[in-house]
């Protein structure tokens, strides 16, 4: 037809799936042109489960699920279908990328990050065993010196202001048992780690109102020093048909400032705690003076002794005193040198606080 355009047909072809024009590649280029890619917050459209490599003397296997990238822990010998033993899990939306949301993301950058995670952890691990393996090398000095039995001494890792992530790290690393001052913080640890059946000590000073949350959860406490908290803490328990093991708190340095029962009103104080059935009465617990004359933290520890074997004799049938919690990071080798049964440590396993112990024990401010 004259002066008529002919247009020719046009096949139609998505952009997103045209194929790149073949060229000659290098093995690494090859491998690159090989990894998926997928948008952040989509990982599970992309595959299920994606890498899988040995680690010394165990597998780690990093899974893709709703957008996150966990990591579990396979050891060798063992069920993994029956034995799932979590160790990370690392958050990857909004995260490796800070920009648009429809970014094309690497798996390669997944797998960074997730070595990333996992070399870190590695080094908290052997940290914590490390200062464990130290403090736990004083502890055994110290009963020699003394001539006792290093089973005879129990380690209590203060875990207050450790992050329930790191905590985690330190259950693997042999800490099964974790005290905590304040009741609100123990209370949070003990339900974001509940899948570890840690034996939680709560250590700090309890007001009446909260005796309904430690009974919940704790296996100790290590500061009764009230009968009205004596008596809360009874109801509580039987209430949820549970028992607690408790140390009563003895003001051994006789500051004003700070609590416990001085050591001439234990006697009269332990006779009223038969009426609380719910209470195993275990021992007794102190908090020496603060000072660098270790002398004077050793005067502490003697009063402390010169009570237990008093209440030895003269407490009601039913109560148990054998056991003295005292000493902490500064002096419980000096504790274990005069009876100490329990030494509660945080410092020298966990590292120094970002507060001072006045923010944690009032008394010390």
């Amino acid at each position: 037809m004259p002066g008529a355009v002919v247009v020719a047909p046009v096949k139609r072809v998505r952009a997103c799936a045209r194929a790149p024009a073949r060229t000659r590649m290098g093995g690494a280029e090859r491998r690159s042109a090989r990894r998926p890619w997928c948008p952040p917050g989509r990982l599970i459209a992309m595959r299920s489960c994606a890498l899988r490599r040995e680690r010394r003397d165990h597998v780690v296997e990093h899974r893709l699920l709703d957008g996150r990238c966990q990591v579990r822990r396979l050891h060798p010998g063992v069920d993994h279908h029956e034995k799932k033993v979590s160790v990370a899990t690392i958050m990857l939306e909004n995260d490796i990328s800070s920009g648009n949301q429809d970014e094309l993301i690497p798996y390669s950058t997944v797998g960074k990050k997730l070595g990333q995670e996992m070399q870190q952890r590695d080094e908290q691990l052997n940290k914590i065993k490390e200062h464990l393996a130290i403090v736990r090398g004083r502890i055994d000095a110290a009963c020699q010196k003394a001539g006792r039995d290093p089973y005879s001494v129990r380690l209590l890792p203060v875990t207050k202001t450790v992050p329930a992530e790191q905590l985690r790290i330190a259950h693997a690393a042999g800490c099964l048992e974790m005290g905590e001052n304040k009741i609100q913080e123990a209370h949070e640890k003990s339900v974001v780690l509940g899948d570890l059946n840690i034996k939680w000590s709560v250590i700090g000073h309890l007001q009446t109102n909260k005796a309904k949350y430690l009974a919940r959860f704790a296996n100790e406490f290590h500061a009764l020093d009230s009968l009205k908290v004596a008596a809360e803490l009874d109801k509580r328990l039987q209430i949820d048909g549970r028992s607690l093991d408790v140390f009563v708190q003895v003001n051994s340095s006789g500051e004003a400032s700070k609590f416990g029962l001085l050591p001439d009103e234990v006697g009269a104080f332990v006779d009223q705690l038969p009426n609380y059935s719910s209470l195993r009465i275990k021992g007794l617990m102190t908090l020496a003076v603060l000072s660098t004359d270790h002398e004077r933290a050793r005067e502490c520890f003697l009063k402390m002794r010169a009570v237990q074997e008093m209440l030895r004799q003269e407490a009601p049938d039913g109560l148990s005193f054998d056991e003295l919690s005292m000493g902490m990071s500064g002096d419980y080798e000096l504790a274990i040198e005069e009876g100490a049964t329990v030494v509660r440590v945080g410092q020298a396993i966990f590292g120094k606080r970002p507060l001072p112990d006045s923010h944690y024990w009032p008394e010390f401010g």
